[in-house]
């Protein structure tokens, strides 16, 4: 029953990488190592959060553009 445990246990370390290496795909020494599963799948959460960050800024900066120009509009108005 152990056996079965390990090789289990081994073939998810190497399927999913151990916990913790999902930080990098390259080794101390400076070789790079083969992506994981779960590296991939972090290192595209991390992605997924700085599109977020950069989308979020993006629409803040667009929806202030917007009301500016509806000022300038609106007192463009007032003047004819």
């Amino acid at each position: 029953m152990m056996v079965r445990i390990k090789e289990l246990q081994r073939r998810l370390d190497q399927t999913l990488g151990k916990p913790g290496s999902y930080l990098a795909g390259i080794d101390r020494v400076g070789n790079v190592k083969p992506m994981t599963v779960g590296a991939r799948l972090y290192r595209v959460e991390q992605q997924l959060g700085n599109m977020d960050k950069k989308l979020d800024s993006l629409t803040y900066i667009v929806n202030a553009l917007a009301q500016k120009q509806q000022i300038a509009l609106r007192s463009g108005e007032d003047d004819v």
